[in-house]
Formats: structure tokens, C-alpha cells, sequence
């Protein structure tokens, strides 16, 4: 259980425009890209945290979140054996859905797989997390 809840919200808040620098970031390493999957579980696992301490309005977790998401394609053997696991989603026919924060946190912080797709010599465009 959370006692100070503000000590969580404001490393969240540092947390979030670490990764709001990255989301303009153009040169990308694999510490770079080790760096943002730690970011991004981190900020997820201090959100449910909040949550279920009870030290987020409910009105905030009532909220529902439109979300896509992509169907697997294949069996669960060819994740490991292909080198670009992309390639086991239908990436053309996305499903949407609404999902509460909570939700999308379990997602986060229980993915196998965590791929920020960044276009070639661009921005982060979105995140993709694999299920």
C-alpha cells in the first residue's frame, strides 16, 4: 500500500517527460530501446500502483481507452524462431476496443514482447506492445 502517494506521482510525472523527450528522439540505440521498455513498464506499474492504493480519483479509472489491436497469425513456436516477431500479427486488419487504464497496464507489464516501431530515420510513432 501506498503512504505518499506524491512521491509516486511526481517520479510518474519526471517518468513521463523522459519518455515525452523520447517520443522526439531521432537516434535510436539498443540502450536506447532498452532504456524506453524499462520507461514504459515503470510508468505503467506506478500507475496500477496508484490505482489499486486507492490514491487515483475514481472518475480516472472509470475511464475507458480506445485501443487497436492486432490478431496473432501464427503458433506460439514461430515467436521465438522468427527473428522479426512482427511478422506473427496481422498488422493490416486491427481490432478496436476500449480498455481501461487498469487494463492496459496488465497489458504493458505482462507483454512478452515490447517493439516501439519507429519509422527510418524518424520520430517514435507509436508504441507495440506484444501479447
Amino acid at each position: 500500500m501506498i503512504e505518499q502517494a506524491d512521491y509516486w506521482r511526481k517520479d510518474l510525472y519526471k517518468l513521463a517527460k523522459v519518455i515525452e523527450r523520447r517520443y522526439r528522439q531521432k537516434k535510436w540505440s539498443s540502450i536506447s530501446f532498452h532504456n524506453l521498455e524499462k520507461e514504459i513498464f515503470l510508468g505503467f506499474f506506478s500507475i496500477r500502483k496508484l490505482i489499486e492504493s486507492k490514491k487515483v480519483a475514481k472518475s480516472i479509472c472509470n475511464l475507458n481507452y480506445s485501443i487497436t489491436t492486432y490478431p496473432y497469425s501464427t503458433n506460439n513456436l514461430s515467436l521465438w524462431k522468427n527473428p522479426n516477431p512482427l511478422n506473427n500479427y496481422d498488422l493490416l486488419n486491427g481490432i478496436s476496443s476500449n480498455k481501461s487504464i487498469e487494463e492496459i497496464c496488465n497489458q504493458f507489464i505482462h507483454s512478452k514482447i515490447f517493439i516501439p516501431f519507429i519509422p527510418l530515420n524518424e520520430e517514435l510513432v507509436w508504441n507495440l506492445c506484444l501479447f
